[in-house]
């Protein structure tokens, strides 16, 4: 698609205004209307053009069709991201450090940095982690800034790699996350059994994690499970 960009300025903010926007507050902040060459008539409001030129953004415009207020013209910032072109692969080998206390969070060091990272799980309940660099400041770990997508951390081998939505930003989603990440917080006896095993590595398709050797199966899902029932099955085996 084409498009044509310009910087909004005081004129526009009476327009603005009646869609019921804040026209002064979009000038005050530098914002940009972006409309398709061909029908000036779709368009949008933007500043965040993904690290490019306002007039580069061309092939990454696309329309989507609302029920409610019909084409609207939108900046694809995740196709960008992860362009390989613009954002290129990089493997970064990381060892686990340790588990953050009271979260569902652990903390990895780079083995030729040796900065930190800090990755936020929200499994099992659902296959997404999102990483973050961090540092201890008076003795607790805090995050600081996202990992940009198409970066590839590695643990013993186990590879999961971070890419961008457009509705969640940079993370690990289900078809990236890798579970070997996990490992530490789901070691549990079975009830059935009394085996060890890892309920990271018998999980199943319908939320359901089954003991390979009795047939034991826990509830994971997340329409019946609540956080003090994770807290009451899971624990860690030191």
């Amino acid at each position: 698609m084409k498009a044509n960009v310009r910087k909004l300025t005081v004129d526009d903010i009476p327009a603005i205004d009646v869609e019921g926007l804040n026209g002064k507050s979009l000038v005050e902040y530098g914002y940009y209307k972006v409309s398709l060459s061909e029908n000036p008539e779709i368009y949008c409001y933007a500043r965040d053009f993904g690290g490019l030129k306002p007039e580069e953004i061309g092939p990454y415009l696309y329309v989507e069709k609302s029920k409610y207020f019909g084409d609207i013209l939108k900046i694809d910032i995740a196709a960008i991201k992860n362009d390989e072109r613009r954002n290129t692969i990089k493997l970064i080998p990381v060892v686990f450090v340790e588990d953050v206390p009271g979260m569902n969070a652990k903390i990895f060091q780079n083995l030729e940095t040796k900065k930190y990272y800090y990755r936020l799980s929200s499994y099992p309940r659902e296959k997404f982690a999102r990483w973050m660099t961090c540092e201890k400041r008076k003795g607790e770990w805090q995050s600081l800034s996202e990992i940009r997508a198409n970066i590839l951390f590695s643990l013993d081998g186990q590879v999961e790699k971070v890419t961008c939505t457009n509705w969640n930003g940079p993370a690990v989603y289900e078809e990236n996350f890798n579970k070997a990440f996990e490992k530490a917080n789901y070691l549990v006896e079975c009830l059935g059994c009394e085996n060890i095993i890892d309920l990271a590595y018998c999980g199943r398709e319908d939320h359901m994690s089954e003991c390979p050797f009795c047939g034991f199966v826990y509830d994971l899902d997340p329409e019946t499970m609540t956080e003090k029932d994770i807290a009451e099955i899971f624990k860690e085996e030191n």
